[in-house]
């Protein structure tokens, strides 16, 4: 293998490991706005509940 061909595969798989952590991250992030509004429904669900008491 020449040089370039070795430079070929390396960049290659640096620029998947990229897109990989971006998709990754931007994965996490989505379920943590998820959550967040799960919690807020939770929470919003519970005031009406202690105001009925």
């Amino acid at each position: 293998m020449s040089v370039n061909n070795i430079l070929l595969v390396i960049g290659s798989l640096v620029v998947g490991s990229i897109t990989w952590l971006l998709v990754t991250v931007s994965e996490l992030s989505g379920d943590v706005k998820v959550i967040r509004y799960q919690v807020n429904q939770n929470s919003e669900d519970l005031k009406i509940l202690t105001a009925k008491e």
